[in-house]
C-alpha cells in the first residue's frame, strides 16, 4: 500500500470586504449613483471586482437597507458592478446597504459589509404668477400675485424673489404699474415648503396680451433644479364693449 500521496494542501485566498463610509452626499432632486462598494474590499491581494473581464468575486444585497430619518425611505438600487444607485426624488436621510461577496474559485468564501449613503436634501425654487381679473377690460385695475416657493426637501440659502418684466420697451409693464418685491434684491433662507411673494397692480390700456414675469433663485439651488424657475401670466385685455347710439324721436 502506497500511502505517501495520500496527503494534500491548498489555500484559498482571503475574502476581505470592508464597510463603505466615505461616499459623500447624493442630492435628492436629481439622485445619482456612489462609487463602487468593492472599491476597498479584496480578493487575497487583489482588488475585489464582479464586473469585466475577470471577476473575482459574486456580489449580492444582503438583507433589508436601513433608513435613518424623516418620511419614507426610498429605497436604493445595488447595482451588479457595485455602485449604488440613488433615484431622482428619494427620500433625505442615512441609508445602509448591506452586502456580501463570495469568491468566484471558491463559493462557499464570503464576506459581509454595510455601505452607507447619505441622501442630502436639496431646495427647489419655483415661481408663479396669478392675475385677475383675465380677461379684463380697458380701464380696469389688474392685480397680480408672485409666489416663489420652495418646493425642495432643504433650506434655500439667499432666496430672492422678482418681477422680471423690462423698464421700457418690448414686453414692459404698463405705465404707472405699482410692483413690490420686497425679496427682489435681499434674499433670506427659506425653509421647504415656505414662500416669499411680489404683487403687481396696474391698469389696463391697451387692448392685447399683458405679460407679466417672474423669477426666483437661491444660492444653494442645485442646476438640476433650475427650470422651474421662470413664471408668467399673459393678460388678455379687451376693448370695452361699444354701445350704439340711440337717435332721439322727436314729434311736433
Amino acid at each position: 500500500l502506497n500511502t505517501a500521496n495520500n496527503g494534500s494542501t491548498g489555500s484559498v485566498a482571503i475574502i476581505d470586504a470592508l464597510d463603505d463610509t466615505t461616499f459623500g452626499t447624493v442630492g435628492s432632486l436629481a439622485g445619482g449613483s456612489t462609487p463602487s462598494v468593492l472599491g476597498n474590499d479584496e480578493v487575497g491581494a487583489s482588488p475585489a471586482a464582479s464586473t469585466g473581464a475577470t471577476p473575482n468575486v459574486v456580489l449580492t444585497a444582503n438583507g433589508a437597507q436601513g433608513f435613518t430619518g424623516t418620511g419614507t425611505a426610498t429605497p436604493l438600487t445595488l447595482n451588479a458592478d457595485g455602485t449604488i444607485t440613488v433615484p431622482a426624488g428619494a427620500t433625505p436621510g442615512s441609508y445602509t446597504v448591506p452586502y456580501r461577496i463570495c469568491s468566484t474559485a471558491t463559493p462557499a468564501a464570503c464576506d459581509n459589509a454595510t455601505a452607507t449613503v447619505v441622501v442630502g436634501a436639496e431646495p427647489d425654487m419655483r415661481s408663479t404668477v396669478a392675475c385677475t381679473p383675465n380677461p379684463a377690460a380697458v380701464g380696469a385695475t389688474v392685480s397680480c400675485a408672485v409666489t416663489c416657493s420652495n418646493i425642495g426637501s432643504g433650506t434655500a440659502t439667499a432666496a430672492t424673489c422678482q418681477v422680471t418684466n423690462p423698464a421700457t420697451g418690448p414686453g414692459a409693464l404698463p405705465p404707472g404699474a405699482v410692483v413690490n418685491c420686497p425679496n427682489a434684491s435681499v434674499g433670506v433662507n427659506l425653509a421647504a415648503g415656505g414662500a416669499l411673494g411680489c404683487t403687481v397692480v396696474f391698469t389696463a390700456q391697451t387692448p392685447g396680451p399683458q405679460t407679466v414675469s417672474s423669477t426666483t433663485a437661491a444660492s444653494n439651488e442645485p442646476a438640476t433644479a433650475l427650470a422651474n424657475n421662470p413664471g408668467s401670466d399673459t393678460v388678455t385685455i379687451v376693448a370695452p364693449p361699444v354701445t350704439p347710439n340711440t337717435p332721439d324721436m322727436v314729434s311736433t
